[in-house]
């Protein structure tokens, strides 16, 4: 699940968003990778972030309280990115 195509870099980030019961086995796998399970793809101190839309119970470790603010944490998540690669 996690490779990059053709790429021998680990990969350092991850940010899993959703909203629905099926995400709950990907938020799971996730946070297992975060507390130490391996996976070669993924750097070992790669930053992971699994949220959830929406207060409710879940495996996410971050809420995000509605879909229009998953744009706006994207937009300045891609702006950060774009400052740091100058």
């Amino acid at each position: 699940m996690l490779s990059l195509k053709g790429s021998q870099t680990p990969i350092d980030f991850v940010m899993y968003i959703g909203d629905e019961n099926e995400n709950e086995e990907v938020f799971q796998y996730l946070n297992s990778l975060n507390q130490g399970k391996h996976n070669s793809n993924v750097d070992h101190e790669a930053i992971m972030y699994t949220c959830a839309i929406g207060m409710k119970m879940t495996q996410a470790n971050y809420f995000i309280s509605t879909p229009e603010s998953v744009s706006t944490i994207l937009e300045q998540l891609s702006q950060k990115a774009s400052v740091v690669r100058t």
